[in-house]
């Protein structure tokens, strides 16, 4: 009994592991998709950055090779200007996609630990499910055995029961023949 106790004290124990896991493994699923999908939106953000930058150099070579073909010097002054205005822009999203890039990064990042996490979690969650059927396996083992020895009892017993009425049966017999010896 004290074995049975303590091998189900092990089954709850393993029970609330394995519930705690699980909880733990959802929460590290959602943390994942939430991470995944802040991911996707700082790479969509990082294209458009590329494409804008694609198009100021695209707007910047035009206005290059318009420089070159116009002798007006106020047409020049002005494209200079222009192009002046392009390159501190072009910098400053050159900022901005480095910021993005970076970001992009860090989220990589944090995706990897959350991702090694999961599956820290996911490999707990597996041991604690193998050996909680273990001890269930374990447990029904006890079981069957306790009602095999419930049946030996009671075999037992009813084989006492069945000895004591021949036995009772044999003192009433040696008491009869004692009296009749007597007699």
């Amino acid at each position: 009994r004290s074995q049975t106790k303590n091998l189900t004290a092990s089954f709850n124990s393993l029970e609330a592991d394995l519930k705690a896991a699980r909880s733990n493994s959802t929460e590290a699923e959602g943390r994942l998709t939430a991470l995944k999908d802040e991911l996707k939106s700082y790479q969509t953000q990082l294209l458009e950055k590329d494409k804008s930058i694609s198009e100021l150099e695209k707007e910047a070579h035009l206005l290059a090779k318009t420089q070159k073909s116009t002798p007006s010097h106020d047409i020049l002054k002005a494209k200079d200007a222009k192009i002046s205005q392009l390159n501190r822009d072009l910098e400053e999203k050159s900022e901005l996609v480095d910021v993005a890039k970076r970001t992009v990064e860090e989220v990589k990042l944090r995706f990897k630990q959350m991702t090694a996490k999961f599956d820290t979690e996911k490999e707990r969650s597996t041991g604690l499910a193998h050996e909680l059927r273990s001890l269930k396996e374990m447990l029904l083992s006890e079981k069957d055995a306790k009602k095999k020895l419930q049946e030996d009892i009671t075999a037992v017993q009813t084989q006492l029961g069945d000895e004591s009425q021949i036995a009772k049966k044999y003192r009433e017999r040696i008491t009869t023949l004692e009296s009749k010896v007597q007699l």
